[in-house]
């Protein structure tokens, strides 16, 4: 091998170990969203209905389960001004990587009360309008809960609604191959 062919095998070699090392880093795990549910994909009123389905699309449609969001909130309905604790649980037996958003709205789409999060497990996107989770909040053995506190609006207000959309993946870093549920 001359000098000429020698720095040319050097040089497509380093671009193929740089080329690599660049899918590694923004291939299929990039879009895998373990750092948070992006904006706007829980079913609420103010994303017009979009859910994690947008993306996780390739297995079954987002089925509705009642019960993944619980709180404190008596059945006679909040006190203005009172702050509640909320529960966000899946269950996927077999799995080990859960997801999550949650926005308290009304018919309307606004973005009714504060929402507080309650430590490293959550974290808000824009602006707080949306709860998700958070990169060290997504393993666990078989389901996963997270925790937030809701500050109820001031009185008058009307009914509030807690829109979520939860995520049950195969834990494979890509969109394929994951489940959607839905709750109020």
């Amino acid at each position: 091998m001359n000098k000429l062919s020698s720095i040319k095998y050097k040089i497509t070699t380093a671009f193929a170990a740089v080329a690599i090392l660049w899918i590694g880093f923004t291939g299929t795990n990039a879009r895998s969203f373990s750092a948070g549910a992006p904006a706007g994909y829980c079913d609420a009123p103010s994303n017009g209905g979009s859910t994690c389905f947008t993306c996780h699309n390739d297995g079954p449609a987002p089925t509705t389960v009642a019960g993944l969001i619980t709180s404190n909130i008596p059945m006679t309905g909040y006190s203005p001004g009172t702050t509640y604790t909320i529960t966000a649980t899946v269950n996927g037996p077999g799995h080990i990587r859960f997801g999550f958003e949650i926005s308290p709205q009304d018919l309307n789409g606004n973005l009714l009360g504060t929402m507080s999060d309650l430590g490293t497990e959550t974290m808000f996107q824009q602006s707080g309008v949306y709860i998700t989770h958070s990169t060290n909040s997504t393993l666990n053995n078989g389901s996963k809960s997270w925790q937030f506190e809701w500050t109820a609006p001031i009185a008058g207000t009307g009914n509030v609604t807690f829109y979520g959309a939860f995520n049950i993946t195969n834990n494979d870093g890509s969109y394929t191959g994951d489940t959607v549920l839905l709750s109020t």
